[in-house]
């Protein structure tokens, strides 16, 4: 795509009001994004889990040594699950995924 057509796209949008759509994270997503395991937290207890997603590596390895022993004793305790009651009936979530729609003509 070249500059010119994106400006193009840029004010076409301007022009054809795009509309913003949130979009839920389902309890049971695979997409392996840190938001995927809200349901599921134990998936953060997995290295490999960990590693695949960018927000660890951005919170430091302090961090993580601190947050996955704590949540591994939450956990363990049932005080994370007491804690979040309120998630685990819950099929989907809003946790700010945004999808920008605009119409598909230019």
């Amino acid at each position: 795509m070249s500059y010119e057509q994106i400006g193009v796209g840029y004010a076409h949008a301007r022009r054809t009001e795009p509309r913003i759509e949130a979009v839920p994270i389902p309890w049971d997503c695979v997409d392996g994004f840190f938001h995927s395991y809200w349901r599921r937290p134990s998936a953060y207890l997995q290295e490999p889990v960990r590693r695949g997603s960018s927000v660890w590596a951005r919170i430091g390895e302090h961090a993580e040594q601190r947050a996955i022993p704590a949540l591994a004793r939450d956990l363990d305790s049932g005080a994370w699950e007491q804690r979040n009651a309120e998630l685990l009936d819950l099929e989907s979530i809003d946790l700010g995924a945004r999808l920008l729609i605009t119409p598909d003509k230019l």
